[in-house]
């Protein structure tokens, strides 16, 4: 495995992350005591023990303990109630060796200057045969685990890239599924979205990403681009240099970097099997259980996502 595809965070970049919010060693410490404290307390929780994680959760709540306690809540729930995105974390499982061959998630090793951290996500065939975007939902949380651990920076740069897609692909395609994983990246992880900039997008797709972009939130909405033909208003945002080589980069191709990421996944193998059984017993949960119809509606809705 590449041991530099996700690097160590700089002390520069840390610092830097950290002003943005008024992060300090003393203050965060005494931060995620508190966090810890209330979980244990927390009869429905299990014991998040890892103070990089809670630290990292604390940094994407923008260091509101409140915050950080409802996100911590919705995390363990959601765990429960989303069985089919947020569990099956198996490498050795048919599926994930399915996924390793049918996608691909980047996150790239450099940061841009900002501090922010570029994915890159797309597929490698355009056979529809084994295409479940479920799959792709699985991954994207196992990675975001892992960099919960140990990635360190401000938001996120989306690029999807819709080489091989067709119009094969849309059956495939769940709504609800959809706002399901939506709600995971959103509401347990507090992911951070920066900017979405979609490439290489096909005729049939313009249509369907209007229609996508009228139910999201506004800001999150004025976040995505469509880039077609020149690229130079692209590489103005996201660093030319840091991007793989099949994009113009310097960061090597896809299939090395996602290969390394691979490879990386496979190693936190038992962490996954352990971690995924982690979540909420709404059963012993103060108050009223939280439930999917209480989250999710009826399958038939499907309200506006939401940015952080």
């Amino acid at each position: 495995m590449d041991k530099e595809i996700l690097p160590t965070p700089t002390t520069e970049t840390i610092k830097i992350v950290r002003n943005e919010y008024g992060l300090t060693d003393s203050n965060i410490s005494k931060s995620v005591d508190i966090i810890h404290k209330w979980l244990t307390q927390q009869p429905h929780l299990p014991d998040e023990t890892d103070n990089g994680r809670l630290e990292r959760w604390l940094l994407r709540c923008k260091n509101s303990i409140e915050t950080t306690k409802r996100t911590l809540d919705m995390y363990y729930a959601l765990k429960g109630l989303v069985p089919e995105i947020m569990y099956h974390w198996d490498t050795k499982s048919e599926w994930f060796s399915i996924a390793s061959k049918l996608f691909f998630e980047i996150p790239l090793p450099t940061l841009t200057p900002d501090r922010d951290r570029v994915l890159i996500l797309g597929l490698q065939t355009p056979d529809t045969r084994h295409f479940d975007p479920v799959m792709m939902y699985r991954i994207t949380l196992m990675i975001l685990e892992i960099r919960m651990m140990e990635d360190y920076c401000r938001s996120d740069v989306i690029i999807l890239d819709f080489n091989n897609y067709s119009l094969a692909h849309l059956p495939h395609v769940s709504l609800p599924r959809v706002k399901k994983y939506e709600m995971c990246i959103m509401r347990a992880y507090k992911v951070r979205i920066k900017a979405v900039h979609m490439l290489n997008v096909p005729p049939f797709a313009e249509h369907l990403i209007s229609l996508f972009k009228s139910i999201l939130k506004t800001k999150l909405a004025s976040r995505i681009q469509v880039h077609s033909g020149d690229m130079a208003k692209f590489y103005k945002q996201v660093p030319k240099e840091i991007l793989p080589a099949e994009y113009g980069g310097e960061a090597g191709s896809v299939l090395h970097l996602w290969g390394s990421w691979v490879k990386k996944l496979e190693c936190y193998q038992n962490w996954f099997l352990k971690h995924q059984e982690l979540k909420s017993d709404e059963k012993k949960r103060p108050g009223k259980m939280i439930t999917s119809t209480d989250l999710f509606g009826f399958e038939g809705s499907f309200r506006k996502l939401d940015v952080d």
